[in-house]
């Protein structure tokens, strides 16, 4: 069973709405991910943490399929399972976006179905907007990498943090737009899909020479949570902006 709301499936012309104008607007181009077989070229990383203290952070990513919620029917997903063992960690997938025209700026919207599961108990409170985790897209010319600096709180130590503004919690950063908090479901409850995108905040991002862009989905999470989120699909529009 496959069972998705994304964005795309909206009539297009709503995207006239957003700055084209009527009589020059661009064709909508769609890439889609289901994640069937594999990760379809998404690729793991994570950042704000402590590479020394690495292994406390329990990072896993994979594919795998599993029992849909209160059904007998088997869905695909891709997962990126960690602990947030400092508060602070920004756990986030990449993925090169090619096919597009060289160094041509786009109007790109991301839509994501994921799923998160708790893997050991939690006793706090999982509905406050202020705790939790937050998922964020955005989109790069260049490949967005992690970098290593050193730690200011800490004597000789260092710190592995995004080259790139996640913002802080629930606020969009310069680089990636919040499009909701992720619903955390405890071990003895039935994940609830969350389906989100960023219609009401498009990302403009040019392409490079050879006519691709890079994209980011991920979450800044701020509660110390061992947590496994599964994204069952990815699906972007993207439309070259108008002359």
């Amino acid at each position: 069973m496959k069972y998705f709301s994304f964005f795309f499936l909206f009539p297009v012309v709503f995207l006239s709405s957003c700055g084209f104008k009527d009589n020059h607007v661009e064709p909508v181009l769609v890439s889609e991910f289901y994640f069937d077989e594999d990760n379809e070229g998404w690729e793991p990383a994570y950042a704000n943490y402590d590479p020394a203290l690495e292994d406390t952070f329990r990072f896993n990513f994979g594919h795998k399929t599993f029992a849909a919620p209160g059904g007998d029917d088997s869905l695909t997903a891709i997962y990126q399972t960690f602990f947030n063992a400092n508060n602070q960690l920004f756990a986030y997938i990449k993925r090169k976006i090619g096919g597009l025209e060289p160094n041509t700026s786009y109007r790109l919207i991301v839509g994501v179905d994921l799923y998160c599961q708790l893997i050991e108990p939690f006793t706090g409170d999982l509905n406050s907007i202020s705790i939790g985790s937050y998922l964020k897209v955005g989109a790069f010319t260049d490949e967005p990498v992690n970098k290593v600096i050193q730690d200011s709180l800490s004597s000789g130590g260092t710190f592995v943090v995004p080259d790139f503004d996640t913002g802080v919690d629930y606020n969009s950063g310069n680089d990636l737009k919040y499009v909701g908090k992720i619903i955390q479901t405890r071990l003895e409850e039935d994940p609830q899909l969350l389906a989100t995108n960023n219609a009401d905040t498009p990302i403009i991002v040019t392409s490079d020479a050879g006519g691709y862009i890079w994209t980011v989905v991920g979450a800044n999470t701020n509660v110390p949570l061992y947590q496994s989120i599964h994204y069952m699909a990815i699906g972007m529009q993207i439309q070259k902006m108008p002359d």
